[in-house]
């Protein structure tokens, strides 16, 4: 361990020594706004170096990545979990984590049975066609969709740009009116 950034052990890991073992996510958020704004109040950085700092990090724990700011590490204990999630405070520069945590938190995976990633996507279980207008690009091949014949409005919080008014940028359902 390096003397020069101690992590103090709290009873909280003599607890985690009897937690079962299996696969553990660990999930975080940081603020981007301490993160980028700059001097005095914020760190004035680009991010994307966290991240990467964070990334080596999580990966030298065993942990793969499930989406930007969620990974999961199989056949392991909490107190290991616990351990790599406290070790993530030692990235380059050493207070920038703990300046700009909202969260960082272990759960414990007893089974992946809700995970539900798949299903929900444009094509699968829950949602196999088209319901509304679509950018085109974002439409699987394999889910029946037409070019619109005109857009009446666009969709709700959809910027208003030549791009988004072009009818040739967006799908709709085979049966679909807009």
């Amino acid at each position: 361990m390096d003397d020069d950034f101690p992590i103090v052990v709290h009873a909280i890991y003599l607890d985690l020594l009897d937690s079962l073992e299996g696969t553990y996510s660990l999930s975080y958020d940081i603020d981007s706004h301490k993160t980028e704004d700059t001097l005095p109040f914020r760190w004035d950085v680009n991010h994307s170096s966290a991240y990467c700092e964070l990334k080596k990090a999580l990966w030298d724990g065993g942990f793969q990545q499930l989406q930007l700011s969620d990974w999961s590490c199989d056949d392991t204990d909490a107190a290991d979990a616990f351990w790599t999630m406290l070790t993530l405070g030692r990235i380059s520069p050493p207070s920038k984590l703990p300046t700009t945590t909202k969260g960082l938190k272990i759960h414990h995976i007893p089974d992946w049975i809700y995970d539900i990633t798949e299903d929900i996507q444009l094509g699968n279980t829950y949602y196999p066609e088209l319901s509304g207008p679509a950018p085109a690009n974002l439409v699987p091949p394999h889910v029946p969709a037409i070019i619109p014949h005109e857009m009446l409005a666009l969709p709700n919080h959809t910027r208003n740009s030549e791009e988004a008014r072009d009818v040739n940028n967006w799908r709709v359902a085979p049966d679909e009116e807009l």
